[in-house]
C-alpha cells in the first residue's frame, strides 16, 4: 500500500510541478474539498498537506492554465452501462482524434489526455449517443496510477489549438451531428442576469405542441432546459405539468422513465440553446420573437419610403411626442409602456443618447427623479426605437467592464436605478474623463479579506453611459460636462398618470399602432445611414446665445458646449426639412 501511495504520489508531484491542482481520492470520491482549488494556485504545502496515507488515488482539476500557458483537458470514453452501438460509435470518433497519452478506466473506459491552447468547457451532451464527454473546466479527471487505473501507452499529452473543435470535428467525423451549445440563451448576454420571466419565444411554443417519435428527445430536452435552466422553473412543475402536457402531444409519447431522464439530463447538463440551434431555428418567427434583438431588423421599402417622409415631416418632433404618450410594448420588461405630459424630455432625452453613442459629444446622460417618475421608461422606450447597440447592466464589476464581450461591442452603457446596484454597500462606480478623451472608471470595492476598501480603474469599452441611478456619479469635471435630467414628481401629474393607467386597463387607451412604430424606427436608422454629413452643423448665431448662460461658477464654461451640441444634434436631425445646400447650418427653429 505504501509503495501504491509513493507511486502515485510521484506522478501527482509532476503534474503538480507542472501546474495542475491535485485532489486526492479514495474510491473515486475526493478525500477534501476542493472547490477553492478551480480559481487558486495549489502552492507547495497545501500538496504535502493533503491526506496521503488515506487515499487510493489522485484527480486533475481540468480546464485550469499550466505554467506553459496551456490547459489541460481530457476526453473521456465511457463503456459502463451503454449499448454496443452507443459504444462503436464512440469507438469510431476516437479513431479521428489526435494521438496522445492514453489511460483505461476501472470500467474498462479510457481517459485521452490533451493540452488546449484555449481553455476548454465541459461537454457532457453526448454521453449516451457514443459514450464521449470533453472533461473541461469544473471537472476532475482521475490518473494512473489510480486504483484500477493504468497507462495504455507512453506518450506526453498531445498539444492543440482548441480541443473543443477536436473533439466536434471527431464527432462529426464518425457521422455524429452535433451542436455547439451557446455560451448563454438565445445569443444575449442580459438574458443571463436573471430567471427569464417573459413570454415564451415561438420556437419554444412550436416545441410545445409536440412531435413524433425520433425527435421526441431533441424536443423534450430543449423544453426542459428551458424551463429549468432559464425560466428556473421547479423540477416538479416542469415535470409534472410541462413536460406531460406536452408529451400527450407526442406521436407515440415518451414512457415516463424517458421523461425523467431528460429532466434529469437538463438539470446535470446545465444545457444551454441559442437561436443558431438546428433545432429551435427550424422555429424562428423573429418578427414575433420577445427576445429578439434589434440589429437584424430589415425594413421593406415600403417602411422607408413613409419613414423619409417623416423625416422631412416640420411636425417630426411633435408627433414623435405622440409616440410616447400613447406607448408601445417594451421587449426588455415585457410591458407595454407610455409617458404621460414630460413633453421636452420625453423628445429631446434619445438625441442626446445619439449624441453620446454616435457623434462624440457628452459622454454620460442621466434621468434622474423621484421612483414611479418614468425614468427608466423612458430610457428603454428611446432605447427600443434607436438603432444603437446597448448593454443594460444593473450589477458591475471591474472585471465586467474589462472583459465583456458584449460591453465592447456595444455603442451605449445603460445602468437603471435598480436595488441590485444600490444595495451593493461596498461598492461605489466612478467615471471620470480619460486622457484619450473616453471614460475610465474607478471602481472601489471591499476586500473580502481585509475589509479595507480597494480601487481598481479600467477603461470604458463603450462610448456613452445613460444611468438613472444617483449611486453613478463621475468626478467633478466630468459631472459638470454632463446631461442631468430631472422627471416631473407633481401631485398634478401624478393623479394623470394613475387616471391613464386605469383607462389602459379599462380598454379605453390603445397604444401606439405596431405598424406606426415600425416606420418610427426605421426613421432614426435611416438618420444614421441615409446621405450622412461629414460634420455636425455649425450653428452661426452661436455667439448671440451668451444670455443664455449667465451663470458666473467656473463650472458653467462646460455650458456653452453643451447648449452648442444640443442645437447642432437637433439640426443634424431636421437636415432632410431643410434644403440639401442648408444642411450644414442650423436654423433659430434648431434651437426651439
Amino acid at each position: 500500500m505504501e509503495k501504491n501511495i509513493a507511486d502515485f504520489k510521484k506522478t501527482a508531484k509532476q503534474f503538480w510541478l507542472e501546474g495542475c491542482n491535485i485532489v486526492l481520492l479514495k474510491g473515486k470520491e475526493p478525500l477534501h474539498k476542493w472547490s477553492r482549488w478551480q480559481s487558486e494556485r495549489q502552492n507547495e504545502l497545501a500538496f504535502e498537506a493533503l491526506p496521503w496515507d488515506e487515499a487510493d488515488g489522485f484527480a486533475i482539476i481540468c480546464g485550469q492554465q499550466l505554467h506553459n500557458e496551456l490547459y489541460f483537458a481530457a476526453i473521456d470514453f465511457d463503456i459502463k452501462n451503454l449499448p454496443e452501438d452507443v459504444t462503436a460509435k464512440g469507438r469510431e470518433a476516437l479513431r479521428h482524434l489526435p494521438i496522445t497519452q492514453m489511460e483505461r478506466t476501472p470500467s474498462g473506459g479510457q481517459h485521452w489526455i490533451y493540452l488546449s491552447h484555449t481553455k476548454p468547457k465541459t461537454i457532457t451532451a453526448y454521453h449516451n449517443i457514443c459514450g464521449l464527454e470533453l472533461l473541461g473546466e469544473g471537472k476532475l479527471c482521475i490518473m494512473a496510477p489510480s486504483a484500477g487505473y493504468a497507462r495504455l501507452n507512453d506518450n506526453s499529452p498531445t498539444v492543440v489549438q482548441d480541443i473543443e473543435t477536436v473533439f466536434y470535428e471527431a464527432l462529426e467525423k464518425a457521422g455524429i451531428k452535433t451542436e455547439k451549445l451557446s455560451h448563454v440563451w438565445f445569443d444575449n448576454e442580459d438574458l443571463a442576469k436573471q430567471p427569464y420571466k417573459g413570454k415564451d419565444p415561438p420556437c419554444i411554443k412550436a416545441l410545445l405542441k409536440g412531435t413524433y417519435e425520433g425527435q421526441r428527445n431533441e424536443f423534450g430536452i430543449r423544453l426542459a432546459s428551458y424551463y429549468i435552466n432559464f425560466k428556473q422553473r421547479s423540477l416538479q412543475n416542469v415535470r409534472d405539468e410541462i413536460l406531460k402536457s406536452w408529451n400527450r402531444l407526442n406521436n407515440p409519447p415518451l414512457h415516463w422513465k424517458e421523461l425523467d431522464s431528460i429532466v434529469k439530463s437538463a438539470v446535470h447538463g446545465k444545457y444551454v440553446y441559442g437561436c443558431k440551434d438546428d433545432v429551435l431555428s427550424r422555429f424562428c418567427e423573429r418578427e414575433k420573437c420577445p427576445l429578439a434583438t434589434r440589429d437584424k431588423v430589415v425594413f421593406d421599402e415600403e417602411t422607408k419610403e413613409k419613414a423619409r417622409q417623416l423625416l422631412m415631416d416640420p411636425a417630426f418632433f411633435y408627433k414623435l411626442g405622440k409616440v410616447f404618450e400613447l406607448g408601445f410594448f417594451v421587449p426588455k420588461i415585457n410591458k407595454p409602456r407610455f409617458v404621460v405630459e414630460e413633453e421636452r424630455l420625453k423628445r429631446l432625452l434619445g438625441f442626446l443618447l445619439l449624441g453620446a453613442a454616435k457623434h462624440g459629444m457628452t459622454s454620460i446622460v442621466k434621468v434622474l427623479g423621484e421612483p414611479g417618475t418614468a425614468k427608466d421608461t423612458m430610457l428603454r422606450m428611446w432605447l427600443e426605437l434607436l438603432p444603437i447597440k446597448h448593454v443594460e447592466r444593473d450589477f458591475l464589476t471591474a472585471a465586467t467592464l474589462r472583459y465583456s464581450e458584449e460591453l465592447q461591442n456595444a455603442d451605449l452603457l445603460y445602468i437603471p436605478d435598480s436595488p441590485a446596484l444600490r444595495g451593493e454597500t461596498g461598492r461605489h462606480l466612478r467615471f471620470m474623463r480619460a486622457d484619450d478623451g473616453g471614460l475610465i472608471s474607478e471602481y472601489a470595492m471591499k476586500d473580502p479579506e481585509t475589509g479595507e476598501m480597494t480601487t481598481k480603474v479600467v477603461t470604458l469599452p463603450v462610448k456613452a453611459v445613460a444611468t438613472t441611478s444617483n449611486v453613478v456619479t463621475g468626478d467633478v469635471a466630468l459631472e459638470s460636462g454632463m446631461w442631468t435630467l430631472h422627471t416631473n414628481s407633481s401631485p398634478e401629474l401624478t393623479r394623470k398618470v394613475k387616471l391613464e393607467k386605469l383607462r389602459f386597463r379599462a380598454g379605453k387607451r390603445p397604444l401606439f399602432p405596431e405598424a406606426e412604430l415600425k416606420v418610427w424606427k426605421c426613421a432614426f436608422h435611416l438618420l444614421l445611414t441615409e446621405e450622412p454629413m461629414d460634420a455636425l452643423p455649425k450653428i452661426p448665431y452661436a455667439e448671440n446665445l451668451a444670455e443664455f448662460l449667465a451663470s458666473e461658477r467656473s463650472e458653467s464654461r462646460r455650458d456653452p458646449d453643451k447648449l452648442c451640441d444640443l442645437i447642432s444634434i437637433i439640426a443634424w436631425a431636421r437636415r432632410f426639412q431643410k434644403p440639401k445646400e442648408n444642411r450644414g447650418e442650423a436654423d433659430w427653429v434648431d434651437l426651439y
